[in-house]
């Protein structure tokens, strides 16, 4: 969701609209499911409602609702169809499935604004109603990390110094991106 548009109901999102929910999800240690097309809608078969990934981050910014995520299990026939269509930027809009619990009616331009929304989901859909809200990245799980990323993890999960962590990037992490393999001591 982006922050400032209008999407094809005649909504339009405020910035805050998703605090409230966000720290509901976050007390309740989860997120919104991650499903493909809504699960289908009300004609959709059982499957069609088994999300097919997981939100792991899910935050407010500047822009609108910021989320990251993955696919489950890439080896079946449906996840294999999503990432190659998502690869292929052919599944790139993102919908949320929600509630409005605040909004305001502007009757000159017929605009509602949703101060206040409850989410139960956030799809990965062909065409989302509010059309800036796309998928920006796909990686694959063979993909490595920005290197920005993999400091932040040695430091944090690692336990490594600022001193470490520079030699292990500079040792080992820009040699595999540049598609070379790891030095040996030998």
């Amino acid at each position: 969701s982006v922050f400032g548009t209008v999407d094809s109901y005649g909504d339009t999102i405020a910035k805050g609209a998703f605090k409230a929910t966000l720290r509901e999800w976050k007390a309740s240690g989860k997120f919104p499911k991650l499903l493909l097309q809504h699960g289908g809608g009300m004609f959709g078969a059982a499957d069609d409602m088994v999300p097919i990934g997981k939100w792991e981050e899910m935050r407010e910014d500047d822009h609108g609702l910021f989320m990251r995520g993955r696919l489950f299990d890439v080896g079946t026939d449906r996840v294999k169809a999503t990432y190659a269509a998502m690869r292929e930027g052919e599944l790139d809009g993102l919908s949320i499935g929600f509630r409005t619990r605040k909004s305001k009616m502007d009757e000159e331009t017929g605009v509602r604004t949703l101060t206040d929304v409850q989410l139960f989901e956030v799809s990965l859909v062909t065409f989302p109603a509010n059309d800036p809200a796309r998928v920006n990245e796909v990686r694959s799980a063979g993909d490595l990390p920005s290197e920005r990323e993999f400091e932040r993890w040695l430091q944090k999960v690692g336990g490594f110094s600022a001193r470490e962590v520079e030699t292990i990037v500079s040792k080992g992490f820009r040699q595999l991106k540049r598609g070379g393999s790891m030095p040996t001591d030998e």
